[in-house]
């Protein structure tokens, strides 16, 4: 979980130096990694 907090933040942080698009893009692949990951660990 820890992993998932420093992504976050680290997006956040990120939000102003990157399109909208991209950020967006980006962002739910990030989502559908973390889900994939908290889906197989289970």
């Amino acid at each position: 979980m820890l992993v998932n907090i420093i992504l976050h933040n680290f997006l956040l942080k990120s939000v102003d130096k990157i399109p909208p698009i991209i950020f967006k893009f980006n962002y739910q692949f990030l989502t559908s990694v973390i889900s994939y990951q908290l889906s197989s660990r289970t």
